[in-house]
């Protein structure tokens, strides 16, 4: 007594078989049913099992060496010494913005809140909303930086200032906003002389703008960005040419009385920056 599966293959070519089977299924010793996945299953007293077709054969094959392939846990793009991807031992490698990474790997993952890890992690939401307020002037003054890294403007202002935030605990955050850099180049520098307060809602800065110096240009755009910690807000200046000798930035209604830091930096028709200046601070009239 030997089960024989029948599909749709095996229906064509034994079609007088098949339909003799369900024709006499009551038949004494024969049993017939469909199974779920569609293919007729009967059991007949001495039929026996056809040879596998070279098709079936080929797919055995190829789900066995895809069940092979699932159980990989890393793959080597470059030989032994090359850089790859997935868990190997202790070791997870992947690639991130086109280099090779490797980091131990940790399997039991732990999230502790002793001081120290939350005084870090208030550190770290501090750089972050920065990076976020400050991003329409690092757009501008940290592009280049960042194209060259392969990384965001806003990743390259954080590791930038990460160790302008300092915390004796997570409830005491200081930021030193004259260490602040918002544009880095190779750009000859404007020189601003202390932001000017009094005119009502408005900040303005004179400047020298070094036209003579090499690798300037009359057409340089200069820039001015204020902060204000008290509302967590930034505002950055409509560009003048570094022919002009002041700059003017116009504050909204809701920050008046309000504390503001003054950055000041130059671009070029080709994106190139200069290194970003602390201005000075003061009160919006």
């Amino acid at each position: 007594m030997k089960v024989w599966i029948m599909t749709l293959d095996d229906i064509k070519r034994q079609e007088t078989t098949f339909k003799y089977v369900f024709r006499h299924s009551d038949f004494e010793g024969v049993n017939c049913w469909c199974r779920l996945d569609g293919k007729a299953e009967a059991r007949i007293p001495g039929m026996q099992s056809k040879a596998p077709t070279e098709k079936e054969t080929t797919q055995k094959q190829n789900n066995f060496i895809n069940q092979k392939k699932s159980n990989i846990m890393a793959n080597i793009n470059s030989g032994i010494l090359g850089g790859f991807s997935g868990k190997v031992g202790t070791v997870v490698g992947y690639i991130s913005r086109g280099k090779a990474f490797m980091r131990h790997y940790v399997k039991n993952v732990q999230n502790p809140r002793t001081r120290k890890q939350q005084t870090q992690r208030t550190r770290f939401g501090v750089i972050v909303a920065l990076a976020n307020e400050f991003l329409p002037a690092v757009k501008l003054g940290l592009h280049k930086m960042a194209q060259s890294a392969r990384n965001s403007e806003a990743n390259s202002f954080m590791h930038l200032n990460f160790d302008s935030v300092s915390a004796s605990n997570p409830f005491d955050v200081e930021v030193s906003y004259a260490d602040l850099k918002i544009a880095d180049g190779k750009l000859p520098e404007v020189s601003f002389a202390a932001p000017s307060f009094e005119e009502t809602n408005s900040i303005q800065c004179a400047f020298i703008g070094n036209v003579e110096a090499e690798g300037a240009d009359s057409s340089d755009s200069v820039y001015i960005f204020a902060y204000s910690p008290e509302l967590g807000k930034g505002l950055l200046s409509a560009p003048v040419s570094r022919s002009e000798q002041s700059i003017t930035l116009n504050t909204p209604l809701g920050w008046n009385g309000t504390t503001v830091h003054v950055y000041g930096f130059t671009v070029n028709g080709t994106g190139v920056a200069s290194d970003s200046c602390y201005v000075g601070s003061g009160s919006i009239n």
